[in-house]
């Protein structure tokens, strides 16, 4: 009997230890799955608002490209009329549909 009590204290011991060691493992997965649970939670909206920040960027830029094509359009438009009116003065100017339409006038 004395040889069961001590083998039963053996296996208590081995099995405390087995816990131990479960329970630093567990520890250690359980604060590994909180720390990237935190971290994605702090790091996605971080980048999402860096991506839209720089799309906003993007839109802002090529809409002022846009406007300044658009007034070198008109300026190009508006110097072509004058050309025409100081060359040809004996036309009539016509506007259909907002275009300009020199009308050569006869002989």
């Amino acid at each position: 009997m004395v040889t069961k009590i001590e083998t039963w204290g053996d296996t208590k011991t081995r099995t405390s230890e087995k816990v131990r060691s479960l329970s630093k493992g567990i520890g250690l997965l359980r604060s590994i799955v909180i720390g990237g649970a935190i971290f994605s939670l702090l790091s996605v909206p971080l980048l999402l608002n860096v991506q839209t920040t720089r799309y906003n960027s993007e839109i802002s830029s090529l809409t002022f490209k846009r406007q300044k094509m658009q007034s070198k359009i008109i300026d190009k438009k508006a110097q072509i009329d004058l050309i025409l009116e100081t060359n040809f003065p004996n036309t009539t100017v016509v506007k259909i549909d907002g275009r300009i339409f020199f009308i050569r006038k006869g002989k």
